[in-house]
């Protein structure tokens, strides 16, 4: 396991991310609740908004590595690796006492995780229409194992609608599928959390 210093002024926060302009990076900030660093930000223009950014995300001890762009004229451009125990070990060599080590625990880390396919997983099939099948020979994965992988990210996604930490706002780019995570959540969290997320349906005026 690594373990990264403390560099407060790298520190970037979803809400320090405009959804409209760059909604996978929000949602992929939000969806995954780990701390990130914003390594880079690279002027593409004139206008402060365009720029290509560089972050570190980390998440469940696993690490991964962002760009995403904002062109003039052009949607965002997001591009994601997930950096192996390898990769960390030779950054670690490299750039000593960063990346200090630490004892590795016990026991065979799961083969996919929430943090890292699931979120991929989530955003490309809500907001780039992918199918199950078509992530499943992607991901070289069972399509049962994506179903699972995407249930869980819709179930984290509906619960940190709920408590406020991720906005729900009409208008945004993604406002029809974040409806739509909650409408599956209406039928599929505990109880308790159906009835909550029925009730934030009605506050936007739709029905579970």
């Amino acid at each position: 396991m690594f373990q990264l210093k403390e560099r407060p002024e790298l520190k970037i926060k979803p809400e320090d991310i405009d959804a409209n302009l760059r909604p996978q990076l929000s949602t992929m900030l939000y969806l995954t609740g780990g701390e990130a660093w914003l390594l880079s930000r690279e002027s593409m223009g004139t206008d402060p908004e365009h720029t290509r950014l560089l972050i570190l995300l980390a998440s469940a001890g696993q690490f991964v590595l962002i760009e995403d762009t904002l062109m003039p004229g052009s949607e965002e451009a997001y591009r994601q690796t997930s950096l192996s125990e390898e990769a960390m070990e030779s950054l670690s060599a490299l750039m000593a006492p960063l990346f200090p080590r630490q004892r590795v625990p016990a026991g065979r880390p799961p083969k996919y995780s929430l943090a890292n396919e699931g979120t991929e997983i989530f955003i490309r099939h809500l907001y780039e229409n992918m199918s199950i099948k078509k992530l499943a020979r992607e991901y070289q994965m069972s399509p049962t194992t994506v179903q699972k992988l995407l249930n869980q990210a819709r179930s984290r996604a509906a619960r940190q609608m709920l408590s406020g930490q991720w906005p729900l706002t009409a208008g945004t780019t993604h406002y029809q599928q974040d409806i739509s995570v909650l409408v599956w959540a209406a039928s599929h969290l505990d109880k308790d959390e159906q009835a909550a997320c029925r009730q934030l349906l009605l506050e936007h005026h739709y029905e579970a």
